[in-house]
């Protein structure tokens, strides 16, 4: 559930740092043709996880907001029938 993301989150966000410098590194001395492959291959995989990690989060909160609108509304009825 929430502990979960929330340590997925802080885990991509400290190792965030140490991928770039490892980066960094490793294309120093490459040439544009292979950077941009590397950016090519890199890049499609990172998309697809931070658009699931972002639209699960979406999904999560949608689902909360409208737990919250069925709650106000039966409290609001049950508070027209008492008075």
């Amino acid at each position: 559930g929430l502990l979960a993301r929330g340590i997925v989150g802080t885990l991509a966000y400290l190792c965030f740092p140490v991928l770039i410098s490892f980066l960094q590194i490793v294309t120093k001395n490459m040439d544009n043709d292979a950077l941009v492959s590397l950016v090519n291959t890199f890049l499609p995989g990172v998309a697809i996880v931070l658009g699931t990690y972002f639209s699960l989060t979406l999904s999560i909160l949608y689902n909360r907001f409208s737990q919250i609108q069925q709650t106000v509304t039966s409290e609001a009825s049950l508070l027209a029938l008492c008075c």
